[in-house]
C-alpha cells in the first residue's frame, strides 16, 4: 500500500460534527449523534484503499464451543502442586535435620515427632494424588459432554427441522437456515475498520447458485479482519466552561467517559484476540463526543479473561488484573485530539500509518475461532467448492425454452426489491 498524503478534515465530516453539536440534530446530547463524524472521518482516511471500509457495530462472536474449551481450561488445567509439595516436604526435611544436629541429646523423641510428620505428609500426598486422579476424570466426561454438545448442534445444523424450541428470532432474514448458537458470546464495538481480500472466481454450474455469484459481481471473500476499532461515549456537556475551576472539573468528567470507553474497548480486544488467533495487534480508539484518542495494542499487553465466570463487559473479571490496569494506564495517558482539529488531523495520519504497517505485515489467512455450527449436512467445504464450480464459458447458460429464462428476467429487473 503506498503512504498517503497527510489527512484534512473535509466539509463532509465537519457538517457531521456540526450536526452532532446541534442541539436541533442532536437535542439529547447521545453518543450515537457522534457516530456520523467517526464515520465519515475513517472512510476518508482510508478511502484509497479499496479493501479496507468502515463497519458499524461489527458483530466480534465466540462460539458456545470456544467459549466451553477456554472454560474447561481455566478450571483443570491446574498449576503442577506436585513439585510445591515436594520442595517442601525437602524444606521440612532440611530444617528437621538441621535441627536434629543442634539439638542432638533429644534424637529418640525428635526422630519419632519427625516420622509422625513424615507419615502425615504421605497421608497427605496420597488424597493429593486422589484428588487429581478424581480432577482429571471430570475433565474427561466434562470434555466428552462438550463433544457430544457439538455433535448434536451438528446434527441439528444438517437437519434445520430439528432445532426444537427455535423460533424466527433466532434465525437471520436472509436465510432461514441459519442456526442460532444460543451460548456464544457477542459483543460490538460501535465502529471498526475491517480488512477484506477476495478474489474472483468463474461462474457457477448449478444454475441454482447463478443468481447470487451475479449479486456477488463474481466475488469471493478469502479473507477479512478487523484492523481498527472505535468505542464512543457521550460528553458531559457541548460547551466547555470558561471558568478554570469548572473546566476541570468538565474534563474531569469526560475523562470518566473516556475511561469507561477504554474499559469497553479492551473487552473487545481480548474477544478479538480470542477468536483470531492469527492477530498481533490492532488499533485500538475511544472517544467521548468529539474528544478521542487512539493506542497501537499488541497481544501481549491486553489481559486474559477468567473464562470460569460469566462474561460481561461492565464487570470482567481478569486472570491479572495487573495487565488489565496497564492498559487502561496507557490508554489514560496517551494525548487527547479534538476531531476536526489540526492536530487531530496530524494524529489521525499517524495512526493510518501504523494501521497501514498492520495490514501490511499480515497474510490472507481464514479465521482460526473454533466453530460451533457446522454448515448445512456438514458439507460446507463441498458447498462452497459446488458455489464456485467452473464453467465451460463465460456465457449465459440459459436455453430458449428452459427455466433459466425466468432467471435472466428476474436478474434483470434486480432494481425492483
Amino acid at each position: 500500500m503506498a503512504a498517503a498524503t497527510g489527512y484534512v478534515t473535509s466539509a463532509r465530516t465537519r457538517n457531521a460534527i456540526a450536526s452532532a453539536l446541534s442541539y436541533t440534530c442532536n437535542p439529547r446530547n447521545l453518543e450515537d449523534g457522534y457516530y456520523p463524524s467517526y464515520n465519515c472521518t475513517l472512510t476518508e482516511l482510508f478511502d484509497d484503499f479499496q479493501n479496507l471500509r468502515v463497519c458499524a457495530e461489527p458483530n466480534l462472536q465466540l462460539s458456545s464451543a470456544e467459549l466451553e474449551m477456554r472454560r474447561l481450561a481455566d478450571l483443570f488445567l491446574l498449576p503442577d502442586m506436585d513439585g510445591a509439595l515436594d520442595a517442601e516436604a525437602v524444606d521440612a526435611s532440611d530444617d528437621d535435620s538441621d535441627h536434629d544436629t543442634k539439638q542432638h541429646s533429644q534424637d529418640g523423641r525428635k526422630s519419632s515427632r519427625l516420622a509422625q510428620k513424615r507419615d502425615a505428609e504421605e497421608v497427605a500426598r496420597q488424597e493429593d494424588q486422589r484428588a487429581a486422579a478424581e480432577a482429571a476424570q471430570a475433565l474427561q466426561i466434562a470434555t466428552q459432554e462438550a463433544v457430544d454438545a457439538l455433535l448434536v448442534t451438528q446434527i441439528k445444523a444438517a437437519d434445520p427441522e430439528a432445532m426444537d424450541g427455535a423460533s424466527a428470532a433466532d434465525t437471520s432474514f436472509s436465510s432461514q437456515g441459519t442456526i442460532p448458537d444460543q451460548g456464544s458470546l457477542n459483543v460490538s464495538p460501535d465502529l471498526a475498520l475491517c480488512h477484506t481480500v477476495t478474489v474472483e472466481v468463474p461462474k457457477p454450474t448449478n444454475l441454482d447458485r447463478l443468481y447470487t455469484w451475479k449479486l456477488r459481481r463474481k466475488l469471493k471473500v478469502v479473507h477479512e479482519c478487523f484492523r481498527v476499532f472505535l468505542e464512543i461515549k457521550s460528553q458531559p456537556t457541548r460547551r466547555q466552561p470558561n471558568d478554570i475551576i469548572e473546566r476541570r472539573s468538565w474534563q474531569e468528567d469526560r475523562d470518566e467517559y473516556l475511561a469507561v470507553a477504554t474499559s469497553e474497548i479492551i473487552f473487545y480486544l481480548v474477544i478479538y484476540f480470542a477468536r483470531d488467533l492469527s492477530a498481533k495487534s490492532v488499533v485500538a480508539m475511544v472517544a467521548s463526543g468529539l474528544h478521542w484518542k487512539w493506542l497501537h495494542c499488541s497481544r501481549h499487553e491486553i489481559p486474559e479473561l477468567d473464562y470460569t465466570v460469566p462474561l460481561r463487559k461492565s464487570a470482567a473479571v481478569w486472570k491479572d488484573n495487573n495487565v488489565f490496569m496497564a492498559a487502561a494506564k496507557k490508554f489514560e495517558d496517551a494525548p487527547t485530539f479534538a476531531l476536526g482539529s489540526e492536530k487531530s488531523d496530524r494524529a489521525l495520519t499517524e495512526m493510518r500509518a501504523k494501521t497501514l504497517q498492520i495490514v501490511e505485515d499480515h497474510v490472507a489467512y481464514r479465521l482460526t475461532m473454533l466453530p460451533t455450527k457446522a454448515k448445512g449436512k456438514g458439507q460446507a467445504a463441498a458447498e462452497e467448492d459446488a458455489d464456485e464450480g467452473n464453467s465451460s464459458s463465460d456465457d449465459d447458460q440459459s436455453q430458449p425454452g428452459s427455466e433459466q429464462v425466468e432467471f435472466a428476467q428476474s436478474w434483470e429487473n434486480l432494481g425492483e426489491f
